[in-house]
């Protein structure tokens, strides 16, 4: 289990044991606020550019918080699970090629978020509050 994306999948075989609409409809929340913060990272002097960015950026952020916020009521589903899974492996591609691009040593950082992550569980497994959100274990 040395592999980076394999370690990533089993922490979230055991954090999202249940694969419920509820929770795919979350993570999809969380993946949009995380590319949403991406944009938010960006700048560039080129003013249409840039108004694009934060276009995108706002509409991702109020995507992502409707997914959340209603996640038992509201159900994504791929109309093509070949092409949900093509887009999720060209998208891990092209972000370890923007990585790259920029010098970021990102299997580096990646080992970090997997360790950080980890470091929430209690013996090797993780502890929901009452939420169903996964508390941080005292190693955190």
């Amino acid at each position: 289990m040395n592999d980076i994306i394999t370690k990533t999948t089993h922490w979230f075989e055991l954090a999202h044991a249940d694969q419920g609409h509820q929770k795919r409809t979350v993570q999809l929340g969380v993946h949009f606020e995380e590319v949403a913060e991406m944009l938010g990272a960006l700048v560039s002097k080129d003013n249409q550019a840039l108004a694009l960015i934060r276009e995108a950026e706002n509409a991702l952020v109020q995507l992502s918080e409707y997914l959340k916020e209603n996640s038992k009521t509201t159900h994504i589903y791929p109309h093509s699970d070949n092409l949900l899974l093509d887009s999720l492996c060209d998208q891990a591609v092209t972000l370890a090629g923007v990585a790259y691009d920029y010098g970021y040593k990102f299997p580096q950082a990646l080992h970090e978020v997997n360790r950080s992550n980890f470091s929430k569980f209690v013996d090797g497994l993780p502890v929901f509050d009452e939420n169903g959100k996964i508390k941080k274990g005292p190693d955190y």
